[in-house]
């Protein structure tokens, strides 16, 4: 197991089954990373896509095997109905289904982790399927079918549902171009789309209001995409076989790995010179138009793209080249068919060949070596979760996801996605150092951790409830106070830790229930005042004092304030999805 895999997608679905046993409640927040920060809204959460409910009953290495295997053979069986429906034979489609499944792009995928990525290789082909049999049709049953599709898509990888949608267009209109009488009949087509967004608006709007608060509109003040090729030879090699690239299988980098395989290539060729006119135009516009895309910096209109938006928000050009595989290997299908009429033993012999390509390329991909992670030893997390009453911090990202997860440990730090603007320009604030706005998958960024040696700001800490912090290396901060070390590791206690919940003159309140989307704090009569909540502002969440809404606010400082008055009793947060969506101001019934 590797990358994004422990790094990102484990531990989610370690702490979605971790709340839904010990609170009864599916998780909308993250407590356990980055001071507190939305897991609702967050495009790759796990706690809305179904067939996750595997990991309630299985260990989590086991769910995340069982959901790859499921996800790669519905997608082989979705590549052999749709190349039967595009008149291929049965050695034909069972020949595109093999090659679909052992594709580079998928191993890619496995190797870095990218879970998602992976779980959307097994909806792509009934996404095309269905709208092929839409166009041909007309019927609502196919109609379901597409959105039904693209609903899976989206809540497994949003950047390819947006590609996959807008690519079901052209696909539509080309094969209603083959019935005059039906080219502007979308009718059915328009309703597959109004209920693809019924079937997720509610998320999709979600989605859409906290992205203006993270960080991904880093990406649009310093336009960048990925990967970055050293001119086009070096994009022709990777295109075709890895062994051309001078890093080589195991050394590439993953957005570089879009390897289509010499001998689907060359089956694909023969398939492509017998297409009629007007498919062999359709194709080759396809594979011009992905060439352009996916060179990102050595393409003729990189500069052109930049300027686009919605293309640097998409921040990897070859995310585009799952067309490119499946066009491919569809065309490598079409000429083994032709090819085996005439010459059975040489298409065979090529069909092999291409079969044993992709399962070497990719076999040696996901076998590689994996890169030890410098993560302290068990004694240390054990240590922490016996001894802390606040969060923890390590000042090099020596913290294992899973492992905080496991020992229920919350941290400061973390990797995602997206990460909330007000607490990525506050955070640089506490680890007493600057990064720009440069869009970053973690706090602190990568960029900041090989530069330099962290020495944190305790009081600045303190305010964000951090009561130890961990160091491979000695802290100057006098308020930080050495108290034991294991192994390598320096463990420092925070003098300056105010608490999770603290008035501005130091008093706290006493806080009787805390699960991932329910806060409560008890006062005695004579507490009052500004109280602070040490967790990130974010929306969504409501405050009821006794019974009655009232306001949080964002301190300086991104944290929550609720004014407390005299003689209050309890103070109740809660966080909801109908908070989120509407900002409801009906009162919480206790």
């Amino acid at each position: 197991m590797r990358g994004d895999l422990t790094g990102f997608f484990w531990p989610l679905a370690a702490y979605a089954k971790q709340s839904i046993y010990d609170y009864g409640q599916i998780p909308l927040w993250n407590r356990y990373m980055l001071g507190g920060t939305p897991l609702a809204t967050d495009p790759q959460a796990p706690i809305f896509y179904l067939p996750n409910i595997l990991h309630l009953i299985f260990p989590a290495g086991a769910a995340f095997l069982i959901l790859y295997i499921l996800h790669i053979l519905i997608g082989a069986v979705g590549m052999y109905f749709l190349a039967k429906y595009l008149k291929l034979n049965k050695y034909a489609a069972t020949l595109t289904a093999i090659l679909y499944c052992l594709s580079p792009n998928l191993s890619r995928y496995v190797d870095a982790g990218h879970v998602g990525l992976v779980y959307t290789w097994g909806y792509l082909p009934f996404v095309y399927l269905a709208t092929l049999k839409l166009a041909d049709t007309q019927k609502n049953k196919h109609a379901i079918y597409l959105a039904i599709s693209l609903s899976g898509l989206f809540y497994t990888h949003t950047v390819t549902f947006a590609i996959s949608a807008i690519s079901t267009l052209p696909l539509y209109l080309i094969k209603l171009a083959q019935n005059r009488s039906k080219l502007f009949a979308l009718r059915q087509y328009v309703l597959s789309a109004m209920l693809t967004f019924g079937l997720i608006a509610p998320i999709l709007v979600l989605q859409l209001r906290w992205q203006s608060q993270t960080n991904r509109g880093f990406l649009l003040a310093n336009p960048e995409t990925f990967p970055i090729w050293h001119g086009k030879l070096q994009f022709l090699a990777a295109s075709i076989n890895p062994l051309f690239h001078p890093d080589g299988i195991t050394n590439i980098d993953t957005e570089k790995f879009i390897a289509l395989g010499m001998g689907v290539l060359l089956l694909a060729f023969v398939g492509y010179i017998k297409l009629k006119s007007k498919l062999k135009i359709y194709f080759t516009v396809l594979f011009f138009v992905l060439a352009l895309i996916s060179l990102n910096n050595a393409s003729p209109v990189y500069n052109l793209f930049l300027k686009i938006d919605y293309f640097v928000l998409f921040r990897v050009a070859t995310r585009f080249w799952f067309l490119a595989t499946i066009a491919s290997v569809l065309l490598a299908a079409y000429g083994y068919q032709l090819l085996s009429k005439k010459h059975k033993y040489l298409a065979n012999t090529l069909a092999m060949a291409a079969v044993l390509e992709l399962g070497l390329i990719s076999g040696v991909r996901i076998a590689r070596p994996v890169a030890q992670e410098a993560n302290v030893p068990e004694s240390v997390y054990e240590y922490l979760a016996t001894n802390t009453k606040g969060r923890v911090f390590c000042t090099t990202k020596c913290f294992s996801p899973i492992k905080v997860v496991e020992h229920k440990l919350e941290t400061i730090e973390g990797y995602s996605t997206l990460i909330q603007k007000n607490y990525w320009r506050r955070a640089f604030v506490m680890m007493n150092t600057n990064w720009p706005d440069k869009y970053s998958l973690s706090i602190p960024p990568f960029f900041i951790l090989s530069s330099e040696q962290l020495q944190p700001h305790a009081l600045y800490l303190g305010e964000y409830a951090v009561d130890y912090v961990v160091s491979p290396h000695e802290l100057t901060d006098p308020n930080l106070v050495l108290e034991t070390q294991i192994d390598n590791y320096l463990i420092y206690k925070n003098i300056l830790n105010k608490g999770y919940a603290y008035f501005e003159n130091g008093d706290t309140p006493k806080s009787i229930w805390l699960s991932p989307n329910r806060l409560v704090y008890e006062f005695s009569g004579d507490q009052s005042g500004k109280l602070t909540l040490a967790e990130v502002y974010s929306p969504g969440w409501k405050a009821y004092l006794d019974g009655k809404q009232v306001v949080i606010t964002e301190t300086a400082e991104a944290l929550r304030s609720v004014d407390i008055s005299r003689g209050s009793k309890k103070l109740v947060l809660v966080y909801k999805l109908k908070y989120m969506l509407f900002h409801s101001e009906t009162v919480f019934k206790q």
